[in-house]
């Protein structure tokens, strides 16, 4: 019996709906970079007491999570874009092109968020 009015692949998504997930998280991606390299940046490090610090490590580390969440949904909804059946080449080159795109930015966002958790360590011995 056919759906009516397709229905049922509007409810498991098209084609493209994973492709444009990957998309969309991939556009905000470079924001949370911005932000992840503005939590540890620190202009003058010897303006706060130590104490700042180390209360200032929880709050990057969450910032370094959050900013982690966004090309890491991306990656995988590339994933997901470039197994689902049935397959096309274009689609898979895409897909894999996006996951490139946002692997590189997790791994960006990772550095970044270690170094601003390991700096403000750093500082909370130093001061």
């Amino acid at each position: 019996m056919p759906e009516p009015f397709g229905i049922t692949e509007r409810v498991r998504g098209g084609d493209e709906v994973w492709l444009g997930i990957a998309i969309g998280f991939l556009c905000l991606a470079p924001i949370t970079t911005l932000f992840a390299f503005g939590s540890g940046f620190d202009f003058d490090p010897d303006d706060y007491p130590g104490s700042y610090y180390l209360e200032q490590i929880p709050r990057r580390q969450a910032v370094m999570a959050i900013t982690m969440a966004v090309p890491a949904v991306s990656a995988l909804a590339a994933a997901i874009g470039a197994v689902r059946q049935p397959r096309r080449w274009q689609r898979t080159c895409a897909a894999a092109v996006l996951f490139v795109l946002a692997t590189l930015d997790l791994w960006i966002c990772w550095v970044l968020g270690l170094d601003a958790v390991e700096s403000a360590k750093r500082y909370s011995e130093m001061f």
